[in-house]
Order: structure tokens, then C-alpha cells, then sequence
């Protein structure tokens, strides 16, 4: 029986990394992207709010498109967190990118930059929610104030018909080490 357990263990291991991240999906079996917002991709480093994100010296391109290739690589990676005593919200930009987590409301936003032909600028992609198979169109608009260590994000996730998913939630820099999870 011992055999027959492993052979069991190997296959089902086997079938999991066949479908999973890192072989061309996402693992969910859906792909949301920006052509299904009628969007194209853009440079976050042109984005009113990139004072608060790593982007490159010389990264300024508009919120429309980048202007170089400075500015097609985005930002370098950078997390913000929704309270310094115990977050509850993370998020992580990286390169145009971001992932979120809003682990009290079981949901995890992963999205790149992008804009609309109507000049709609924001994060395009898909919200997963706990106990779900399947990922859900969604964008995150984010808004900016200050710069560096003193920089404040304002979010809103919006699902694919524009109702609000959560927020407006406030985003601050998070330090190196992120602080123990809040209560919910």
C-alpha cells in the first residue's frame, strides 16, 4: 500500500504543477488582461501618484504610454500596507504591476497599468476570492499624495461593471518588515 500511496501523492503532484503559475498560466484557468478593459498598457511612472513608487531618475512618461524604455520597466518594487499597527491590506507594485490582498474581505487583486481610449488610467485585471475557482474582471483607480516615506495612496477596486469591491482605502509606504496582521 505504501507504493500505491506515493504513486497516488506523485500523480496528483504531477497535475498540479501541469496547470499551475509557471507554465504560461495563471493557475485559475481564466486570464483577465488589459484588451478586456479596452485598455492598453502604460507606464505606472507616469501616473499621478508615482511620487510615491520607485520608479527610475528619468522615468516620466504620461499617463497615456511610456516615452522610453526608463520608463516602460515602471517601478521597482515597493509595498504599502492600510495601517503601520497591524495591516490588513497589502499591496505590492512592481514594474507596471500590482498584486493586492485584502485578507479580512478574502480578496486578492492582481492587475497591470494600463489606459482606456478615453484616457481612464488604473490597474486592469482580476480579483480571486476566497472559496472561488475563478477570477472575476476587476480594475484598482489609486490617487497620490505626497512623496517618499510621507507618500499616502487612495485606492478603490471596482469589479468589471464599476460597482465598488472595496474602498476607498488609504495605503501607506510599509516598512521593510511588515507589522503582525490586524484583527479583521
Amino acid at each position: 500500500m505504501p507504493r500505491f500511496t506515493h504513486w497516488i501523492a506523485t500523480s496528483l503532484a504531477a497535475m498540479l504543477v501541469a496547470c499551475g503559475p509557471g507554465t504560461g498560466g495563471t493557475g485559475t484557468g481564466n486570464d483577465v488582461g488589459l484588451a478586456d478593459f479596452g485598455a492598453v498598457a502604460a507606464s505606472v511612472c507616469g501616473a499621478s501618484f508615482a511620487d510615491g513608487l520607485l520608479c527610475l531618475p528619468g522615468a516620466t512618461g504620461t499617463a497615456s504610454g511610456p516615452s522610453s524604455a526608463i520608463d516602460a520597466q515602471g517601478t521597482q518594487t515597493v509595498r504599502f500596507i492600510d495601517s503601520l499597527q497591524g495591516a490588513r491590506i497589502v499591496a505590492q507594485f512592481n514594474a507596471n504591476s500590482v498584486v493586492l490582498d485584502a485578507r479580512c474581505q478574502g480578496l486578492n487583486f492582481a492587475g497591470d497599468w494600463g489606459v482606456t481610449a478615453q484616457g481612464d488610467a488604473r490597474y486592469f485585471g482580476s480579483t480571486l476570492q476566497d472559496g472561488s475557482a475563478q477570477r472575476a474582471p476587476t480594475s484598482l483607480a489609486v490617487e497620490g499624495s505626497g512623496a517618499g516615506s510621507a507618500a499616502k495612496l487612495t485606492a478603490t477596486l471596482r469589479d468589471g461593471n464599476g460597482r465598488v469591491l472595496l474602498g476607498p482605502f488609504t495605503l501607506v509606504p510599509a516598512p521593510a518588515t511588515l507589522p503582525a496582521p490586524g484583527p479583521c
